[in-house]
């Protein structure tokens, strides 16, 4: 492996020093399994109190079989809030004992002294050690779960990205790489999970020792054990696999359709890459407290309940489209992530956005009846386009050197912004010649680390096609760009000429500095063409000629595939206009072109005038996918527009009726019941239509939400798919009543995909003095801690919360920061990111000021973005409000009053595709 500028990060352990072998014996307090009580608020009560301090110390001994590239007098090694009681060191049978221990917390790294130098070549460091498990959901914690009546203390980890150090003494690098065997005690009763196989069990009276088979070389990121009183089923894949699905008791059934997801993908993912699952075995383990989504832990992938389990009783459409994205994503990571390893986490993105690309194409496999694809380019394609335009964004490669640096790194840009590049990769070197090189690469680095670099040059010498050059500008340069289209003069019959230029595209029209360029996939569609045509754009300025006759509308980015904006002459925006109302262009490019045209106006390259005036091209809009694009847009005005806590002004008013009656149709097609052999897009749609509908002020739905919610709460059922809109709309338009009603849906189950609807609602609350409420809640013990943070970010296009939002977080710093603060400190940025929608110079200073005062390490980009947002928002009402104030007036007093009077059966006929 070649060194690379990572070799000088001081936070790197040394190279001389290498593991080749751990062997690990874990033992906690078998107290700390004896704690139970009636109620969750019950056992942490008893979990806080000072006696119960002593219960969650741990103790443990690693071998570790070492290479020393050279003599050395000290070994340093990763120990994060661990006490080494003793130490030594074997070589040629020869022990030498550690004369001192010096502990580094900047670099959490420990070194042990042995007086002598120690020769080169294998040898063996022994270290006894000791450590207390934490409630912050890394390492090694504690997750509270439900035994029948009674509620229990498990052991669960977390260790990605730097967080085995916290668990045992260890070289917790991913290039540092090593087999592991895991023991640990634990009471008879309970079941002990890890990343193989159970090899054999001893009995030491009251405990039995669980030692696991030896692991294959891996990173110590990717280790994992649990301890719990498990459920399971099973089954076994066409290749041999057995693959479970582990649940707390009385949720192994919620297991079913993740076990079935998984028994399909993981023989499709061999397929795809051309190599067997390496391991005996695959867990799917359900945590109750996990603070992301998911971990690819090899062997025993942990999710959250609500990425795993789906009640039959509250299962809904979205829910299980998630659950299939969460579980073919981390089996996606076994191969790129897992067998080849990033060498330092510059490079995550080639776990992350592999896994983001290949769990889309899983998905699709599947489940075809689902447009996954679509929802790739709306939702993965888009996100990475709104994350990496800003000021303070980062390439997809991007240098980290700390802890802090590595965690911020696993945001949108590296998951969404490298899948979005692999898209391009496969559109440019074809699905078999991107996958021929993907083998390649998987083959040569197994069991190993790799680069970018190593990346693309084994592409190249699988394909012969220099995609470093082509795509390593989407990785290496920070953003992505803009390509401003003009026409010119041709006298051809048969085509149309254009110049292009590039530049990079910032969010709020300001200028590069840094004057990047890209190498583009420039592709165009156009009136009857039969498929897209693509050129490569290599420089600053591009001649292209179309093959399209004057006068029919062409499109660049064909299906919105690429990374990229077009800003068009107004009268090709006209064109492309009147393609969407006249049905020409397909789903994907209305997605695309709507985004563009809302992303140019906010950087002020189109009139805002224009945007809006757009959207009426969309009136007759049958695609889920599109109409949740249309529900952003109207948001997005409906930001610029709102007045914030004082009365709706005029402008504010014209602009509800008119979202109102946007969703008129749709809402009044779909209606509240479900008809036939729906499509999920047509369920997800009667959802967003009744939602927003409601939501702009739709008073008969509004009353018809609130009749569901008491009829559901006197025993009748509520269809799964259309509470979530139930909720918010009893939220957004009620006070403390609505509350109460919320509050017994969440008292009254244990699903937590339910529990995670009603948070999600009560969010959206309104009366200053629930919000204030929701809040308290919000931070208590009845809310699980991953989860709070769900009630603050659904705040963030409250308007009416948001400055009560704000003071409180202010005023509750300490509480947030203590729960918050190291591992969770992505958490605690996403509650301060809500602050983005703030609008005035008042409220910049103010969250400024915060800001410096409160740095958070591992959120400085989020709170570096978040006054660039309010920036924005400041610029853009200042700029645009009057203009759209007007134009909405203008076309209220064009209409006068709507009246809607076309029957369900003419709608039917006008939106046959919502049928």
């Amino acid at each position: 492996m070649r060194r690379t500028k990572d070799a000088k990060n001081p936070y790197r352990l040394s190279e001389s020093v290498s593991p080749t072998a751990y062997f690990v014996r874990w033992i906690p307090n078998q107290k700390i399994f004896a704690l139970s009580a009636d109620t969750r608020e019950h056992l942490i009560k008893k979990m806080n109190e000072p006696e119960a301090k002593e219960l969650f110390m741990f103790c443990g001994a690693v071998e570790i079989n070492l290479s020393l590239a050279r003599a050395t007098e000290t070994v340093t090694l990763h120990a994060h809030d661990l006490k080494i009681t003793d130490g030594y060191i074997d070589k040629d049978g020869i022990r030498h004992g550690a004369r001192s221990v010096k502990y580094n917390k900047k670099y959490q790294t420990a070194t042990l002294s042995f007086g002598k130098k120690i020769g080169a070549g294998a040898c063996w460091l022994y270290i006894e050690y000791s450590g207390t498990l934490n409630d912050d959901m890394c390492g090694a914690y504690g997750t509270t779960y439900q035994d029948g009546d009674v509620w229990r203390y498990g052991i669960a980890t977390q260790f990605e990205a730097t967080d085995a150090r916290r668990v045992f003494p260890c070289f917790d690098e991913p290039a540092k790489k090593a087999t592991v065997e895991f023991s640990l005690d634990i009471p008879h009763d309970l079941t002990a999970l890890s990343n193989m196989p159970v090899e054999y069990e001893t009995s030491t009276g009251a405990v039995k020792i669980v030692t696991f088979k030896t692991t294959p070389r891996m990173s110590t990121y990717l280790m994992a054990f649990t301890v719990m009183k498990f459920e399971y089923i099973e089954a076994t894949d066409r290749y041999g696999v057995k693959v479970r699905v582990y649940t707390t008791p009385g949720k192994k059934e919620h297991g079913r359709f993740g076990l079935e997801v998984a028994l399909h993908t993981l023989p499709a993912l061999a397929d795809y890459y051309g190599m067997k699952y390496p391991l005996p075995k695959l867990d799917l383990v359900a945590i109750p407290d996990f603070a992301a989504g998911a971990m690819e832990n090899w062997g025993i992938e942990t999710f959250r309940e609500t990425a795993l389990l789906v009640d039959p009783k509250n299962d809904s459409v979205a829910a299980r489209e998630r659950i299939a994205d969460v579980v073919d994503h981390e089996l996606a990571h076994h191969w790129f992530g897992n067998l080849v390893t990033m060498y330092w986490w510059n490079h995550i993105w080639l776990n992350e956005g592999f896994a983001d690309f290949v769990e889309n194409k899983m998905v699709d496999l599947q489940f075809p009846a689902w447009e996954r694809t679509l929802r790739f380019i709306s939702e993965s394609v888009l996100a990475a386009l709104h994350a990496m335009d800003k000021k303070n964004s980062h390439p997809i490669e991007c240098e980290v050197q700390n802890p802090e640096e590595i965690r911020e790194n696993f945001d949108t840009t590296t998951y969404s912004g490298g899948g979005s590049v692999n898209l391009m990769n496969e559109q440019y070197l074809t699905e078999e010649g991107f996958r021929k090189g993907l083998r390649e690469y998987l083959q040569t680095y197994a069991y190993g680390n790799a680069t970018t670099q190593n990346l693309w040059d084994m592409i190249e010498r699988a394909t012969g096609k220099p995609i470093r050059s082509v795509m390593g500008t989407f990785t290496r340069n920070t953003g992505y760009p803009l390509v401003t289209v003009e026409e010119q003069e041709n006298k051809e019959a048969t085509t149309r000429r254009f110049k292009l230029s590039q530049e990079r595209f910032l969010f709020d029209g300001s200028k590069d500095k840094k004057n990047q360029t890209w190498t583009i996939p420039i592709g165009t569609t156009a009136r009857n063409a039969s498929k897209p045509t693509y050129s490569y754009m290599f420089g600053k300025n591009m001649m292209l000629e179309v093959p399209v006759r004057p006068g029919d509308w062409v499109k660049f980015n064909p299906g919105t595939t690429s990374l990229y904006r077009v800003l068009y002459p107004p009268y090709i925006r006209n064109e492309l206009r009147a393609a969407v109302k006249a049905g020409d262009l397909g789903p994907a490019d209305r997605i695309g072109l709507l985004d563009d045209v809302f992303a140019l106006a906010k950087a002020g390259h189109v009139p805002m005038v224009e945007a809006v005036e757009t959207l009426s091209a969309y009136e007759k809009e049958s695609s889920y996918y599109v109409w949740s694009m249309i529900a952003g847009a109207l948001g997005d005005i409906d930001h610029i527009l709102h007045p914030g806590v004082r009365m709706p002004d005029d402008a504010y008013t014209h602009f509800r009726e008119y979202a109102k009656n946007f969703f008129a149709d749709p809402a009044r097609v779909m209606t509240w019941n479900k008809r036939g052999d729906e499509t999920n897009a047509s369920i997800l749609l009667r959802a967003l239509a009744l939602r927003c509908f409601g939501g702009y002020g739709d008073t008969e739905t509004i009353t018809t939400a609130r009749a569901k919610i008491d009829a559901f709460l006197a025993g009748e059922p509520l269809d799964p798919d259309i509470r979530q809109a139930v909720y918010i709309l009893n939220a957004e338009n009620g006070g403390p009543e609505a509350l109460k009603k919320l509050m017994r849906v969440y008292d009254s189950t244990e699903d937590h995909q339910e529990k995670i609807r009603v948070l999600r609602a009560i969010g959206k609350t309104q009366d200053p003095d629930t919000v204030r409420r929701v809040l308290d809640l919000a931070v208590s013990n009845k809310v699980r801690k991953q989860d709070t943070v769900i009630v603050f970010v659904n705040t963030d296009k409250n308007q009416a919360a948001l400055p009560i939002v704000w003071n409180y977080i202010k005023k509750n710093w300490k509480l947030l920061y203590a729960r918050y603060h190291g591992d969770g400190i992505r958490h605690l940025g996403n509650i301060v990111g809500v602050a983005k929608r703030f609008k005035t110079e008042d409220m910049y200073r103010d969250v400024k000021r915060f800001f410096a005062d409160h740095p958070l390490k591992g959120a400085k980009r989020t709170m570096a973005e978040t006054l660039e947002e309010i920036r924005l928002n400041i610029a853009i009402r200042k700029r645009d409000k009057d203009s759209i104030a007007r134009w909405f007036a203008e076309r209220a007093s064009a209409r006068g009053p709507v009246s809607l009077t076309l029957t369900t059966e003419a709608l039917m006929t006008e939106l046959p595709e919502l049928r």
